[in-house]
């Protein structure tokens, strides 16, 4: 019972940390991942191995984005790639015609 009660606690700490939320999909060409809420989003700002050449994404919903106003302090959201420390997004983004509104 212990070690139950030790790993949902490992868990729930896990999981209040997390950094967004990994997308559906393989990253693929054929299946890519699957870009449908604003924790898709931060999981791919925050994910620097999710922006190499050769993975796809696919926006399949408007995005409202109005939550990153209170973000980092209310810096707001972390931009995908960063070319400051030499860590550019090469990945394949598709918008699909789809928004993300009020991003701050």
């Amino acid at each position: 019972m212990k070690c139950v009660l030790i790993l949902a606690f490992l868990l729930a700490i896990g999981l209040m940390f997390a950094d967004g939320v990994h997308p559906n999909g393989t990253g693929t060409e054929d299946d890519p991942y699957l870009i449908e809420s604003l924790d898709n989003l931060l999981w791919l700002s925050t994910t620097e191995e999710a922006w190499e050449f050769g993975l796809h994404y696919l926006q399949t919903a408007d995005i409202d984005a109005s939550d990153t106003e209170n973000w980092n302090d209310g810096e707001g959201f972390v931009p995908i790639g960063s070319y400051l420390d030499s860590t550019p997004f090469r990945a394949t983004y598709d918008g699909d015609n789809y928004q993300i509104s009020n991003l701050s």
